[in-house]
């Protein structure tokens, strides 16, 4: 298993137009893998989970709600992946923490064979009121 490909897939993510491509990288080299599947922990990630919620609701306002979220953290390579759905479509969602940008992958009920992909960047920000870093 040649982790290495995360750094090629992370430079796609950041540089890529087409995400298409990006997501068929992603499942040519780890997606399908049992090797790769059995790496990292269960994870929750708050930012990750709101932004994929988010994302539900602008994709599918009907039916769009979020359910089997389930990450798996690749701790030294701060890299989480994982399926989720929406409502009853199926998809899956990566994220690179170092560079804070992401990708979730939704494929359309049938008949439709149209795949919807969001890419997503951010950072955690400050609650108000929390203690001024200076």
């Amino acid at each position: 298993m040649d982790l290495s490909l995360l750094q090629e897939l992370k430079q796609k993510l950041l540089h890529d137009a087409q995400l298409p491509p990006v997501w068929s990288y992603f499942m040519d080299h780890f997606g399908d893998n049992a090797e790769f599947a059995a790496l990292g922990d269960r994870a929750t990630h708050p930012l990750v989970e709101a932004v994929v919620a988010e994302v539900g609701k602008q994709m599918f306002a009907r039916d769009g709600a979020v359910s089997g979220l389930l990450l798996t953290r690749l701790a030294d390579q701060k890299f989480l992946h994982g399926p989720v759905r929406m409502g009853r479509r199926i998809g899956g969602v990566i994220y690179f923490e170092d560079a804070g940008i992401g990708l979730i992958a939704m494929a359309d009920l049938p008949p439709s064979i149209e795949v919807k992909f969001a890419r997503f960047s951010g950072h955690p920000v400050r609650q108000k009121g929390s203690p001024s870093l200076n």
